[in-house]
């Protein structure tokens, strides 16, 4: 307009309509197979919010729907990273370091060469082996106290065995021993790893630009194509003149 070049720039997003406000702690969930797609977990802080989002049942990043569901964690034991015995934390731990197989003491010069032995039954198998009486009866009372713990989904933060804790009147639970006070059920912890789900993001968008730049790149094709062809048909008009023209001037001349 006016021998001024303007570029005029379609809208090419707009905001999403099943957005979450408030997620937190993004971290990728890995498998040991290989899967056909990507799954991440993250927390929201909002009730309303997390149960709308579950009542919906989808979640719309870069402008397509993927399902979401809730995440339920497994039980996890507490064990002592020291002395490989269940129902307390190394911090608790009174014991040195051990072997996690022989249960000798533990150095940076420790050669382990005497046979497997569980710290919880001094059996021939691991410490938190599945073989083992103990662990099993452990996870089985862990899961019955779980099952039966019921309510609904807490928000705070993870609560671990404190360092110090005094004896209260609650309920003894499965990963607790009798010396140690009780603490609530795990909860899963994640990491603030928004870098992975953000990369897939860029690649959907980036793959969308290039589909858009394509199909402008055909529609300015087919535009062009019709001015070629529109010439082209004035062309063969303006030569048919013609032709009919010299055809009318020899037909007069033999006449």
């Amino acid at each position: 307009m006016d021998e001024i070049d303007i570029e005029i720039e379609r809208l090419r997003m707009l905001p999403d309509s099943c957005a979450v406000v408030l997620p937190t702690q993004f971290s990728k969930i890995n498998y040991h197979r290989p899967r056909s797609t990507d799954d991440f977990r993250f927390c929201i802080i909002d009730e309303n919010e997390y149960e709308e989002v579950l009542n919906i049942g989808r979640l719309a990043i870069g402008h397509v729907l993927l399902p979401i569901t809730a995440f339920i964690p497994g039980l996890k034991m507490t064990y002592c990273n020291k002395c490989w015995k269940l129902g307390h934390t190394q911090h608790q731990c009174k014991v040195g370091p051990c072997c996690r197989l022989c249960l000798d003491q533990w150095d940076y010069n420790h050669k382990c060469l005497k046979s497997v032995l569980c710290a919880q039954c001094e059996g021939p198998h691991a410490s938190l082996s599945m073989e083992c009486p103990v662990v099993v009866n452990y996870r089985r009372t862990l899961k019955e106290e779980v099952d039966n713990k019921g309510g609904t989904c807490n928000f705070g933060k993870l609560d671990y065995p404190a360092l110090n804790l005094k004896q209260t009147n609650k309920p003894r639970l499965a990963w607790v021993d009798g010396q140690t006070a009780p603490s609530d059920l795990q909860k899963f912890q994640g990491t603030d790893q928004l870098g992975e789900l953000v990369t897939q993001v860029k690649m959907v968008l980036d793959s969308t630009r290039r589909m858009e730049l394509k199909l402008d790149n055909q529609v300015m094709q087919m535009d062009l194509l019709g001015k070629k062809s529109c010439m082209n048909k004035q062309a063969i008009f303006v030569l048919a003149n013609i032709m009919q023209q010299m055809i009318n001037a020899s037909l007069e001349k033999k006449n």
